[in-house]
């Protein structure tokens, strides 16, 4: 049963007619705020209680917590019936800017910083404690900011396309907590089946985030100029270079010697030298109409089984939208969206460097997949991504 609360005050439930809602839909994706629009009809009698950004919204399933929120935006229709949209709770990071620092710092003690700045400034009602840093916490962050301010937001954005990971918030009886891991170790005991719940599957061949040369910076500004033949500032994949001419891209490292940033750059390009096949698909949550279901949630691991697809995999969750209304309209998807590639790798340009090592994981694929072609699948939790590659060449330098 959802309960919808503004401060605390059941405003509708799902089995009350009395306060019902004429539209709700939840939505969910990784690594960003949640977003929340619901509807109350000109008779209902809580129509005029929620207000912008002052009482917390919130969705409760059996009790338990599934989204807090404000109200940000409220639009009265011509029948006087309201809708309003709210944002979630890791949108209230945008409200308090991040501090410039220069001095370098670790991930855990970053992150734990910017956590402290924000709950020394919010509102009470608006406290999001530091939970978990459990995704490279010794590591170095160098994310340094620049003229500008940026916000706690911004902040954690910049670290995530960095180091990987996700940011998920945690409801606890004593408030809400914001994790910051490398990936969930759970694995939802939904299955994904073919014929049954799976909704629509999706492939796609990408060259946006193909390069075939890197121009590596290292700490210090070091480059790769005395160790190469030549003296050139550059590495390439000569296969696809000699394909495809030069599509560089300018990348920053953490390697301390030209020697160490000359490797991790060669490992580099071999990986952004690819055309990129992945796998997004979209399926109906069975839970949201039997409650002795298992619920999948934002970066469950989840089965996905489909004979006409040659696919048996495990596959992360990514997105959710949940309409309370009209449950048959809500959906999950997994895999990738078509551009998070791309955006990932624009990212890392502008904001830090990509990590490769220790990060891919094989998972299971029968068949001779939906091309016809014979490949190799990977997932690479540190980008929350499943791949699917008719071309791999660096199983061997990546183990």
């Amino acid at each position: 049963m959802y309960t919808i609360y503004y401060d605390d005050i059941a405003i509708s439930a799902s089995e009350n007619p009395h306060f019902a809602m004429s539209a709700a839909t939840l939505t969910q994706k990784m690594n960003s705020a949640d977003s929340f629009s619901f509807t109350l009809p000109a008779v209902h009698p809580f129509r005029d209680l929620p207000q912008p950004r002052q009482g917390i919204v919130r969705i409760k399933n059996n009790g338990k917590t599934i989204f807090a929120g404000d109200v940000v935006e409220i639009k009265t229709e011509f029948d006087n019936s309201r809708t309003f949209e709210c944002q979630g709770c890791l949108a209230w990071l945008n409200d308090i800017c991040n501090v410039r620092v220069a001095a370098q710092s670790t991930v855990s003690q970053s992150f734990a910083a910017r956590m402290s700045r924000y709950n020394s400034l919010c509102s009470d009602k608006r406290k999001i404690q530091a939970g978990q840093c459990t995704n490279k916490p010794t590591s170095i962050t160098r994310i340094f900011d620049g003229d500008s301010f940026t916000t706690i937001f911004d902040y954690f954005a910049r670290l995530i396309s960095s180091k990987g990971g996700i940011m998920l918030p945690r409801y606890e009886a004593d408030g809400i907590y914001l994790d910051y891991i490398e990936a969930k170790d759970n694995e939802s005991k939904q299955q994904i089946v073919f014929g049954k719940n799976l909704l629509n599957l999706d492939n796609f061949i990408s060259a946006s985030s193909t390069a075939t040369a890197i121009y590596p910076t290292g700490k210090d500004g070091i480059t790769i100029s005395d160790v190469t033949a030549g003296g050139v500032s550059y590495v390439t994949n000569q296969a696809l270079y000699n394909k495809l001419g030069m599509i560089a891209v300018p990348m920053q490292f953490e390697a301390e010697t030209p020697s160490e940033l000359l490797a991790q750059a060669k490992n580099t390009i071999n990986l952004l030298a690819v055309l990129d096949k992945s796998i997004e698909l979209t399926a109906f949550d069975l839970s949201l109409v039997n409650a002795d279901v298992d619920t999948i949630e934002i970066g469950d691991n989840v089965q996905v089984i489909s004979a006409p697809h040659g696919l048996n995999a495990n596959m992360v969750c990514t997105a959710k939208t949940m309409d309370f209304i009209n449950p048959e309209q809500s959906s999950v998807t997994l895999g990738k969206a078509q551009q998070s590639m791309s955006e990932i790798v624009s990212m890392n340009k502008s904001a830090g460097s990509i990590d490769v090592a220790g990060n891919r994981q094989p998972f299971t694929l029968t068949g001779n997949g939906i091309t016809g072609l014979s490949y190799t699948a990977y997932y690479y939790p540190l980008l929350n991504l499943c791949f699917v590659r008719a071309y791999f060449k660096l199983s061997s330098e990546l183990a």
